[in-house]
């Protein structure tokens, strides 16, 4: 989507100190974990926060509600914003 800075809110702890630590993960859920830190090399910043399941959860509620709502174009046209304040952003800071 062309994001560079990029917040996760997760609801386990285990899986931000996977993701944080620089030593090779030998977990059950390695392939998950390093593909994730492969797809976050190219963010200029991520940040991993920690956050009760009920809080998760009740996002996860209000996001399927809202792309209940949106029709496939309106998806598009919001994709299409995001990505222009994007570029905007990312000129403004060159100059």
């Amino acid at each position: 989507m062309g994001f560079d800075k990029v917040k996760v809110e997760v609801d386990s702890m285990i899986v931000i100190k996977k993701l944080q630590s620089p030593e090779n993960d030998r977990s059950l859920i390695v392939v998950i974990i390093n593909e994730i830190k492969e797809k976050t090399r190219r963010l200029r910043s991520i940040k991993f926060r920690y956050i009760l399941l009920g809080a998760n959860e009740a996002t996860h509620a209000v996001a399927s509600w809202g792309e209940r709502m949106l029709s496939s174009e309106k998806k598009e046209d919001l994709l299409q914003d995001l990505q222009r304040t994007q570029r905007l952003k990312q000129l403004g800071e060159e100059n």
